[in-house]
């Protein structure tokens, strides 16, 4: 997926299958690599202050890892297809 780091730093990061007709609930964490700089964890499904910054000075050819996504509300008879991982270019 192609973004800008604009676009990326403002973005929410949320479950999407299409084939499952239920609003999934908020994200609650996820972890986040940019490049090859050890992972971080974000709470919340936006991305905060100190992760905007840092996606706000990577440069074009630069790479996100965005994975370990869990939900804030998990039920547990709802079967949740396993996300592995989104990368993403600037």
């Amino acid at each position: 997926m192609k973004l800008t780091s604009e676009e990326l730093a403002v973005s929410k990061i949320k479950y999407f299958i299409p084939q499952l007709v239920y609003e999934l609930p908020k994200a609650g964490k996820f972890q986040y690599q940019i490049n090859q700089e050890e992972p971080l964890i974000n709470y919340g499904e936006e991305f905060n202050q100190s992760a905007k910054d840092r996606i706000l000075k990577t440069k074009s050819g630069d790479s996100i890892v965005i994975d370990e996504l869990s939900l804030k509300n998990e039920q547990p008879n709802i079967d949740y297809k396993e996300v592995n991982a989104l990368k993403i270019i600037i």
